[in-house]
């Protein structure tokens, strides 16, 4: 599973509503707000399996990298603590989540940039992400109640427009 999301269902869906007023400007806003979206959640310590689930808890962090956190911790996200789990532990990547692609019938939403700083070891955020997803902290998608609000602001903006 690759951690690029284009939640394409969810789009495809306002899209069969709205039909040819659906412009790349107003898809990439679209993104931008579900980004917004993503981000938050993920900085309040919860992920989501696949699109349109239910938001659940991150997986907790392991003993031995609470210590490393705690013994590490002026290198720390000012977003975190040593014992939370929100992906979170220079902000890299998160801060690097960009909406990457815009089509009529899509937005694609992923990490970018190689990391730097001690912590970077030459990795890109896409492949922390990746490794984030296969130990059981997937992130990358929208909950059910996020793909409501995406319509909905979505349906707002298209009413500005038409205005």
């Amino acid at each position: 599973m690759s951690v690029d999301n284009d939640v394409r269902r969810v789009f495809n869906r306002i899209i069969k509503q709205v039909g040819d007023t659906v412009t790349n400007k107003k898809m990439k806003a679209l993104g931008e707000f579900a980004l917004e979206l993503i981000v938050k959640r993920t900085r309040l310590g919860y992920g989501v399996r696949k699109n349109n689930a239910k938001r659940r808890r991150l997986r907790q962090l392991s003993p031995g990298y609470v210590k490393f956190r705690r013994d590490n911790r002026r290198d720390l996200d000012k977003t975190t603590t040593p014992k939370k789990s929100n992906l979170t532990l220079t902000g890299q990547m998160l801060r690097s989540m960009k909406v990457t692609r815009v089509r009529k019938a899509s937005v694609l939403i992923a990490p970018t940039k190689r990391r730097g700083g001690k912590y970077g070891r030459g990795l890109t955020n896409a492949k922390v992400a990746e490794y984030q997803a296969k130990q059981g902290r997937p992130f990358n998608f929208l909950t059910d109640l996020e793909a409501k609000k995406v319509r909905r602001y979505y349906e707002r903006t298209l009413r500005k427009s038409l205005k």
